[in-house]
């Protein structure tokens, strides 16, 4: 499956008119430059403006993963939450399944999104 973070970034740009859309892109861009410091934080803001300015480049949201995947912020927890709010939000009316899972120790939970529903299920 596809990078959730990336693929509600580079959805929402495009969206951005809207209001709601708007309150969650700047909220999870707020969560994810929280989570990092320093030089790695100019990049990773770098890389989001880059999308920003030209959301059809595939170079520019290629750098956005590698960014976020060198951090390791696709697997952050409340990142993917609030992506999964947002791509939800850009794909209300349209039929989709998007999914992530996370496991711990003998658990784990795949929160998912399939035809605007919020599905939750843990298992052992």
């Amino acid at each position: 499956m596809e990078n959730i973070v990336l693929l509600a970034l580079t959805t929402a740009v495009s969206k951005l008119s809207e209001s709601a859309i708007k309150d969650a892109y700047e909220s999870i861009k707020k969560l994810i430059l929280k989570k990092v410091k320093g030089k790695d934080k100019e990049s990773v803001e770098n890389a989001i403006r880059n999308v920003e300015e030209k959301p059809s480049s595939d170079g520019r949201k290629k750098v956005l993963q590698e960014e976020l995947e060198t951090l390791n912020l696709h697997n952050d927890q409340k990142i993917k939450e609030a992506a999964l709010r947002l791509y939800q939000l850009c794909n209300i009316s349209q039929d989709l399944k998007v999914s992530v899972t996370q496991t711990s120790g003998d658990y784990s939970v795949t929160t998912g999104i399939n035809n605007g529903n919020m599905d939750v299920k843990i298992e052992k």
